[in-house]
């Protein structure tokens, strides 16, 4: 009897001991605040302790769901997600419904499955706008802006944001409303619209402070200070940058400290601040050294490119940043490889490496064109998800309809089998016309996209010639010279315009032209926003700033218009050119006489030397030029023309000089020295006809 008693007792105990851990750890699979490892073991602990009958099952799974995902276990949160979909969902209240798909579109927008987070998460947003749950409503638009913000569709995530901020802005929390203002500037950041941008992370920084967030406002204060940097606000950026940095400094929050070297770097190399630059970039290269590779090891090794180059340092630009080149290939970082060649071409021509410039921009172009056929391929595969998600639903709503009809009509067999043929005909048909309709607009998509392809590969074509052709017609050039585009922005300057300006060509190309001249210079400007035609007009006392300090220059502007219209700035230190001649006439025809005498001279010359035959036989020889019978002798009376500037002719034939050119070093077996000779005297003659015919 005894023993019966203790075996109840015991058996008591251990069902009280197995209620009690099993509770435990239910309080700690739910505890967000818990260690993730703890976490995880508890709910996995906790659902081997229960049944799927178990109302805390599906609390379980979809928590284990969560945790799996926010660690970037993919795989089990996938088996999880299969799990929790075999389940019969409409037994659950609204809201684990609701989480159910929401944490589910996270799982595919975690994985870059943007099109199916999207379809997702539009089924959360119905679902709590059915049950009119508004708080609901309010996150599932969030999500379906986030999703596409991710897959670019700007106008969409804009409107969805907005929607959800309405909601927001009456019921919930300052946090939460921050949170939605947030997004909306990073929709601008990413859309290039600086003023909106800034003007929403305004409003999050404002409601941060007053929430006494410190994270999430060093959060603001950083993002604020990105788009300023953007702007050309250098001050107010740096400010910005500088608190966020001591804040995490302060946390120990190594991540977010790499980040923001990086950008005040960044800002430095803007400001040609190489030696704070450095300092920077060495404190972010210790701190990337511990954490290893990561999303921010590409943006780091391409301002430590661009450092180098501003320092001068051609080999050591170019090894980083092919070094960072092939990283983000690997990665499939488009934007960034961009960034990559672009740097590697800035690298090139600064320091004259002509063919290696030319190399990466056939690169750069080879990987755009990559580009747009991926983004066409992402676009026919969002509508191919599309179509699936379409003809799903559409499936759906004809079973049901089926399912009334059988219901209605279960007593007639006759009846039942004309109903069932005539939805198996309205189903295919609208199956035809849905996949007809989709087919049509996946063409005229696909059509679209091959234009606007095209249209990018003339664009590439065309400023790679014209940026060609400036270089040739104003870089042989002593004045300083400076070129504007038709909106405003410099396009070109010559050597002798950055000895004057005391600033290098790639800190002033693509700037806009204020970067020169002020809006305080009020003669220049007024003279340049006038309608009147440019020619050769003098503005003196032009006041700008520039490393070295104020300058005082007079300029003469002139318009030139050769494709693309352009404007030329010929500049002067105040009171050194008491006049100046046009643009069109810096190159003179007698400078030019001079070339292509002094050419044929040298042609002939040499070929007397080297062949130790007289320039009779290089007229015969080259079929160039005419050999006449003078008092039964052989003269060559064109080709002696041409050795004389005074015996010239008015309207030259530089043509046969130049192919006489070409002919002396094809034939003859000239030295080193000789051919460098004609080959230098030829390349002036023929920059100065380029930079006649562009004039």
């Amino acid at each position: 009897m005894l023993d019966k008693v203790k075996f109840h007792w015991v058996f008591l105990l251990f069902i009280f001991g197995q209620s009690h851990t099993l509770a435990n750890n239910l309080d700690t699979c739910f505890k967000s605040n818990t260690d993730k490892a703890k976490q995880l073991t508890a709910c996995e602990n906790s659902l081997s302790s229960v049944t799927k009958d178990n109302p805390d099952y599906f609390d379980i799974k979809l928590q284990l769901l969560i945790i799996y995902t926010s660690q970037g276990a993919y795989s089990l949160a996938n088996q999880t997600d299969i799990t929790l979909a075999s389940l019969s969902l409409d037994e659950y209240p609204l809201n684990k419904q609701f989480k159910y798909l929401r944490y589910r579109g996270i799982l595919k927008y975690r994985q870059g499955l943007y099109p199916q987070a999207l379809l997702i998460f539009e089924q959360a947003y119905k679902l709590a706008e059915i049950d009119q749950q508004t708080l609901l409503e309010a996150k599932a638009l969030s999500d379906i802006g986030t999703a596409n913000m991710a897959m670019a569709n700007h106008k969409e995530a804009i409107s969805a944001f907005h929607q959800s901020l309405l909601i927001k802005q009456k019921i919930a929390s300052q946090k939460s409303i921050a949170i939605t203002l947030n997004n909306l500037g990073s929709v601008y950041l990413k859309m290039e619209d600086w003023v909106q941008a800034e003007h929403y992370y305004s409003l999050a920084l404002t409601l941060y402070r007053n929430e006494g967030n410190t994270a999430s406002e060093a959060h603001s204060l950083e993002n604020i200070a990105v788009v300023q940097m953007k702007q050309g606000k250098y001050t107010q950026a740096l400010a910005g940058f500088e608190q966020s940095l001591q804040f995490f400094t302060d946390k120990k929050q190594e991540v977010a400290q790499l980040r923001l070297l990086i950008n005040i770097a960044e800002l430095n190399l803007l400001q040609q601040q190489l030696t704070a630059a450095k300092t920077h970039l060495e404190l972010a290269q210790k701190i990337e050294s511990r954490l290893g590779n990561n999303a921010l090891t590409l943006p780091l090794k391409l301002n430590l490119g661009k450092l180098f180059i501003q320092q001068g340092l051609y080999q050591q630009a170019e090894s980083i940043l092919k070094t960072g080149l092939e990283l983000s290939l690997n990665n499939k970082d488009s934007g960034i490889t961009t960034s990559f060649y672009q740097a590697l071409i800035d690298n090139a021509v600064k320091f004259y490496r002509w063919e290696q410039a030319y190399l990466y921009e056939k690169k750069l172009e080879a990987h755009l064109l990559q580009d747009y056929q991926l983004k066409f391929d992402q676009s026919l595969a969002n509508t191919r998800v599309q179509f699936e998600y379409e003809r799903q639903q559409q499936a759906i709503e004809l079973l049901d309809k089926k399912n009334k009809i059988n219901d209605l009509l279960i007593q007639s067999r006759n009846t039942q089998l004309l109903v069932l043929s005539l939805f198996i005909i309205i189903m295919a048909a609208a199956m035809y016309g849905l996949y007809y309709r989709q087919k049509q607009h996946r063409l005229a998509e696909q059509r679209k996209l091959e234009q606007q392809i095209n249209w990018h590969r003339k664009r590439v074509k065309q400023l790679g010639v014209s940026h060609s052709a400036l270089k040739a017609a104003f870089g042989q050039l002593p004045q300083a010279l400076l070129v504007v585009s038709n909106s405003e922005q410099l396009v070109y300057i010559n050597q002798s315009g950055c000895e004057l300006l005391h600033q290098d060509e790639t800190n002033l190309v693509d700037q806009h032209l204020e970067t020169v001249f002020p809006r305080t210079s009020l003669n220049f400007w007024e003279q340049w926003d006038s309608e009147s035609e440019l020619d050769n007009v003098q503005v003196s006392n032009v006041q700008i700033n520039s490393p070295e300090g104020p300058q005082t220059l007079d300029i003469w502007l002139t318009n030139v218009s050769r494709g693309e219209p352009i404007a030329v700035i010929n500049m002067a230190k105040h009171g050194e050119l008491t006049t100046q001649k046009p643009i069109n006439s810096l190159l003179t025809e007698q400078d030019f006489q001079h070339k292509l005498v002094d050419l044929m001279f040298h042609c002939v010359e040499f070929w007397e030397v080297t062949t130790q035959s007289t320039r009779i036989e290089l007229a015969e020889k080259s079929g160039i030029w005419r050999v006449s019978i003078d008092d039964g002798r052989l003269r060559t009376r064109s080709l002696d023309r041409y050795l004389s500037v005074q015996l010239l002719p008015k309207k030259p034939r530089w043509r046969e000089v130049l192919r006489t050119a070409h002919y002396v070093i094809a034939e003859c077996q000239l030295d080193g020295e000789q051919e460098s000779t004609i080959n230098l005297k030829l390349t002036a003659l023929n920059q100065h006809l380029h930079t006649k015919a562009l004039l």
